[in-house]
């Protein structure tokens, strides 16, 4: 054999992404009976249970079609169906630290109205170094262009309206500070085995 250093990649962190179809269709309805029917506190949060909501039964069927495709992919050998849900229309200059989703198994979130060029949705790597092998100052240490893909320890998505991100619960997440005057609202569930329906 050549002495080559071969690098297997393994144990990935998956974040799954999928684009509502319909949501332009049924986007002025739904953001309509949300306004109308739930009340958000002064931080622009409602723990109403959303995914039990049947006026919003279409999209809530299909976060739940796209979560157990995500769990399929991963041979998980159970479905999954939401047990808690929360609406966040985020207030001018709020912001989601990082967080993790604590007895969930897979969460979501998905944008019913965002600002393309408001601030990111960002992912976190579960591993992370203890030591600074990068030998980057503190203000640095997590300023992306100094990685490559084998110590990057973030990942960012834009808020696009009708956007579905899938992941993991205990992935860490969060967004920068709410910069823009259009809305930025999503939905975000909770999802656990569904012991009554076990995948064949």
């Amino acid at each position: 054999m050549q002495d080559n250093l071969l690098l297997d990649e393994l144990f990935p962190t998956i974040v799954g992404r999928a684009y509502c179809p319909f949501w332009f269709d049924i986007k002025d309805e739904y953001l309509k009976h949300i306004n109308k029917k739930y009340v958000f506190n002064e931080k622009g949060y409602c723990f109403d249970g959303f995914y039990k909501d049947t006026k919003l039964k279409k999209l809530n069927n299909w976060i739940t079609k796209k979560v157990n495709e995500f769990a399929a992919l991963h041979k998980f050998k159970s479905n999954f169906k939401p047990f808690e849900s929360w609406c966040i229309n985020y207030v001018q200059g709020s912001y989601q630290p990082y967080h993790i989703h604590p007895g969930a198994y897979i969460s979501t979130n998905f944008f019913l109205s965002a600002d393309l060029e408001d601030a990111a949705t960002i992912f976190k790597s579960p591993y992370q170094d203890q030591q600074n092998v990068l030998k980057l100052p503190p203000h640095l240490a997590l300023d992306e262009k100094y990685k490559n893909r084998l110590t990057d320890e973030l990942c960012s998505y834009k808020p696009m309206e009708g956007m579905l991100y899938i992941f993991r619960s205990f992935v860490e997440h969060g967004t920068g500070e709410k910069n823009s005057n259009y809305p930025r609202i999503i939905f975000s569930y909770n999802y656990a085995l569904d012991k009554k329906n076990k995948r064949t």
